[in-house]
């Protein structure tokens, strides 16, 4: 698993969920954000995506197309 190799694990394992989440779950979604440049490869760290993705209600893809058709242009 990705997941326990990282800082996202070491946050999580000290925020006082009611119910924490699956570990595969958190593991998928973190694979997911990095396959649409939202995280970083290396340390998961934010990309300048990611962050702009952050602030968008939708889904990722979603967000990174409405991104993308403003970055081009397309009308």
């Amino acid at each position: 698993m990705f997941f326990f190799e990282n800082k996202v694990f070491f946050f999580l394992n000290r925020f006082p969920f009611v119910e924490p989440p699956d570990m595969v779950a958190i593991d998928s979604a973190l694979l997911r954000l990095q396959e649409q440049a939202a995280l970083s490869t290396i340390d998961c760290s934010i990309t300048s995506i990611g962050s702009m993705l952050a602030r968008l209600p939708v889904d990722v893809s979603i967000g990174k197309m409405l991104i993308f058709a403003c970055i081009f242009q397309v009308k």
